[in-house]
């Protein structure tokens, strides 16, 4: 027995991840759909959880007609439009690829930024980029236009920064993962109190030794295996 429901006979094939279908569905039936309301034996690919039973609907919104074949996320679309966008007030049938809720309906905008100017393509992540620019950042804080691959929200705009510490002074070449470690310098070690620019393979010993062993109570300078 392959089936989910506590209730079906021996032997159903159920494969359906529905709410109530787990306790409701017929014994035999084959349900591969998410909706919790499916008639039982209906084959439903979609999402929505008020399709008409049998649909094959394959949007994710809760409100389209059954039986209407509409790709967009947006829940107000209208029945049967091919919308790729996942902005809910875009106009029926307009194909956006956006994820803008306030982008002008039939733009084409890759931008995640809910401020963006319609019809701009932004490929940023951040909320106040200016419209139009191409920023791959993540932080929120940049200047407009700049080109910043630092995940740090208080790297100076423009800094080509690869360390994660948010303390790190802009433009610094930083691979340490320490907090504290002092701006451009080049520590290994994880221990967050080490001296800047002391290479530490133990995160206990005294800033400059070089120790193989793992335990935190070596002497500094030893080299333990």
């Amino acid at each position: 027995m392959t089936s989910y429901s506590q209730y079906n006979t021996s032997g159903t094939v159920i494969t359906s991840y529905s709410h109530y279908n787990r306790y409701y569905n017929a014994p035999g039936t084959v349900v591969t759909s998410h909706s919790r309301y499916n008639a039982p034996g209906t084959v439903v690919t979609s999402h929505s959880r008020y399709n008409a039973p049998g649909t094959a609907v394959t949007s994710h919104s809760r409100y389209n007609a059954p039986g209407t074949a509409v790709t967009s996320h947006s829940r107000y679309n209208a029945p049967g439009t091919a919308v790729t966008s996942h902005s809910r007030y875009n106009a029926p049938g307009t194909v956006v690829t956006s994820h803008s809720r306030y982008n002008a309906p039939g733009t084409a905008v890759t931008s995640h930024s809910r401020y963006n100017a319609p019809g701009t393509a932004v490929t940023s992540h951040s909320r106040y980029n200016a419209p139009g620019t191409a920023i791959t950042s993540h932080s929120r804080y940049n200047a407009p236009g700049t080109a910043v691959t630092s995940h740090s929200r208080y790297n100076a705009p423009g800094t080509a920064v690869a360390s994660h510490s948010r303390y790190n002074a802009p433009g610094t070449v930083v691979a340490s993962h320490s907090r504290y470690n002092a701006p451009g310098t080049a520590v290994t070690s994880y221990k967050h109190y080490n001296a800047p620019g002391t290479v530490v393979a133990s995160r206990d010993n005294a800033p400059g030794t070089v120790v193989a062993s793992h335990s935190r109570y070596n002497a500094p300078g030893t080299v333990v295996t």
